[in-house]
């Protein structure tokens, strides 16, 4: 079994280790990696990214969100990085452009682990 590599994609802010970025337009968040064992520093990057791109209180904008209210639409999943529209082929995951950290790219995710040049990560989906 090959090691998921996870690419260095530009675009990405860190919080607490984890590199976390809005994807799509449905206020969908990806964090690379799977960090099941720790979903209190998830929530915490996931709430100091909204606080300091959308000027939210935290990820749900409530002061006082409930118990497990943020942890509860987190999925653990695999994604693959393409590197923009000029390449959208099978092989595009491990292209050039995308191991370089080019600024165009797009994911995609909930493709099945050992797929092509498939990496894990955590989505939040509001």
């Amino acid at each position: 079994m090959t090691t998921a590599t996870i690419p260095d994609l530009q675009g990405f802010e860190t919080y607490f280790g984890l590199q976390v970025s809005d994807v799509g337009e449905d206020g969908s968040v990806i964090i690379l990696g799977h960090h099941h064992n720790e979903p209190r520093r998830i929530v915490a990057a996931l709430n100091r990214h909204a606080r300091e791109f959308w000027g939210l209180a935290n990820l749900v904008d409530d002061q006082n969100p409930g118990p497990g209210e943020l942890a509860d639409s987190l999925a653990e999943t695999y994604a693959v990085a393409r590197c923009g529209a000029a390449c959208r082929d099978d092989q595009c995951g491990n292209c050039e452009r995308v191991r370089a950290g080019q600024r165009e790219w797009w994911i995609t995710w909930d493709v099945a682990p050992g797929t092509p040049h498939s990496f894990p990560a955590t989505v939040w989906r509001p």
